[in-house]
């Protein structure tokens, strides 16, 4: 049983009987899907605009006090626009949804955000690819470069190829994973050097 319920009802039979959840709880696999249904409806119902290229991680809306906009991943956000729209959205927005206002951002679910001089934001991960670089620096150092994924010439003979050992395999295996988030995530213009 979890814990909490209690068992009012007689005739409680803890072999046959079970328990429905009315409500998502925090941490539960749903919650987050469950959050971005009353998310997603909720902006919907105010007129603001999905971006279908980002799966409506980002939201914006124009109307008379300016442009909003929030970018969301799970149920972490971060909104800029106009100072008098982005108080409507938020006023609205704290209605239903508890929010802590952080003040300035320079950092957003791993990446860091530098404002530049023009007003636009750019996004890093420098420690993202520092600790990349510093996990394998030594293995990759001695390597050649090449213009392409693989050396023109070069020819594979598994048969003579040496067996990785465990701890190479998993480092291998471990690189790849990283490389595989950058290509999905913030580096898309690698993915023509490390295929999946």
């Amino acid at each position: 049983m979890p814990e909490g319920l209690d068992l009012v009802e007689i005739g409680w039979n803890i072999g046959k009987d079970c328990v429905e959840l009315l409500e998502i709880l925090y941490g539960t696999k749903q919650a987050a899907r469950q959050y971005w249904k009353k998310f997603y409806e909720h902006h919907e119902n105010r007129r603001f605009q999905d971006n279908t290229h980002t799966h409506a991680c980002v939201w914006m809306r124009f109307d008379s006090r300016g442009i909003v906009i929030f970018c969301v991943y799970v149920d972490d956000c971060f909104i800029t626009g106009e100072r008098e729209a982005i108080n409507g959205a938020l006023s609205d927005t704290e209605k239903h949804f508890e929010t802590r206002r952080m003040g300035g951002i320079s950092e957003y679910i791993g990446c860091t955000l530098k404002e530049q001089s023009d007003g636009s934001i750019i996004m890093l991960q420098p420690d993202l690819i520092k600790g990349l670089f510093k996990e394998f620096e030594d293995d990759v150092k001695p390597l050649r470069d090449v213009e392409i994924p693989m050396g023109q010439g070069i020819q594979r003979h598994q048969e003579t190829e040496e067996v990785l050992s465990k701890t190479n395999w998993s480092k291998y295996r471990s690189g790849t994973g990283w490389f595989l988030y950058l290509i999905k995530h913030p580096r898309p213009d690698l993915s023509n050097t490390t295929r999946e």
